[in-house]
């Protein structure tokens, strides 16, 4: 219910302001393949919001309803994509209730990435380590933090007792966004390409 005496066009604008576009990110990232070469990839995201990362390249989206949209595309040396991740943060809260939901979603090839025969939970542990490594600017930093926070508590639920690292501390101010004990799954592809996925939900 919108607040009496706010115009409806206002309502709109603000509506608009804060989903338009998450809906064109979104369809950049879904147009996004591991080992696509640099000039099927190039501007899937609106330039003004991409950010060179150390290991690619990310864009970060925040609205005034309470959502954070953080995409993360790794790069081979010959600018192929090697992984990519889509992190989605939503914090709100009313009088009535508090919200809070993440899920993290990625694809990853180990061969791209020079892990081939490396395990699956170290190969999540690279990941996470080149995630946490310092960025060149604030939006390619949070946006690392928060992908790399979703495959933290990933791990965590796949090795509870030894999940813990000193990577975690420098996700520190994350991890406390993204509660552990959520939804987890990982699984590997016919081609020997990992699917990963982290869900946590406060209404479940």
């Amino acid at each position: 219910m919108r607040p009496r005496g706010t115009p409806v066009i206002l309502t709109s604008i603000i509506t608009l302001a804060g989903l338009g576009l998450t809906g064109c990110a979104q369809r950049g990232y879904q147009r996004i393949r591991l080992g696509q070469p640099e000039r099927e990839y190039q501007r899937v995201f609106p330039e003004s919001g991409t950010h060179p990362s150390t290991a690619g390249f990310c864009y970060l989206e925040r609205n005034v309803l309470g959502r954070t949209d953080a995409y993360v595309v790794l790069l081979t040396r010959d600018r192929l994509v090697s992984a990519k991740f889509h992190a989605t943060h939503i914090e709100r809260s009313s009088v009535l209730k508090a919200e809070t939901r993440y899920r993290l979603v990625g694809e990853l090839d180990p061969r791209l990435l020079k892990l081939g025969g490396t395990g699956p939970i170290d190969i999540l542990r690279v990941v996470i380590d080149e995630l946490a490594q310092p960025q060149r600017t604030p939006v390619a930093r949070a946006a690392h933090a928060w992908v790399a926070a979703g495959l933290a508590r990933l791990v965590q639920q796949r090795l509870p007792a030894g999940g813990e690292s000193a990577v975690h501390q420098r996700l520190a101010d994350v991890l406390e966004c993204v509660p552990g004990g959520g939804t987890a799954r990982m699984a590997i592809d016919e081609r020997g390409r990992y699917v990963v996925e982290y869900a946590w939900d406060s209404g479940r």
